[in-house]
């Protein structure tokens, strides 16, 4: 038996292939895009010192999986506030 990325019986997914199995019940590609824009703007706004990294894009995808913007924003930042070290960004 071969093991890897073609084996589903082994959890070992990419995030490109997560966010693939996310998005295929999604008919507008155009609002996904538009939600993590917003809270990444939203997250700008709120750390202006730290502004937008390169990464913070998967991180909101990731979170607008499981919450709405409003709440993928709040969680994002608790991440940036008291779990990722000061100067990570």
């Amino acid at each position: 038996m071969i093991r890897g990325r073609t084996d589903f019986s082994v959890f070992n997914y990419s995030m490109k292939e997560f966010f693939y199995m996310v998005q295929l019940g999604v008919e507008d590609q155009h609002t996904t895009r538009l939600n993590i824009a917003n809270v990444l703007y939203a997250v700008a706004a709120r750390f202006n010192k730290v502004g937008y990294c390169q990464g913070m894009s998967g991180i909101a995808a990731f979170l607008l999986c499981f919450a709405d913007e409003e709440t993928a924003f709040c969680i994002f930042c608790d991440l940036i506030e008291n779990v990722f070290p000061s100067m990570l960004f």
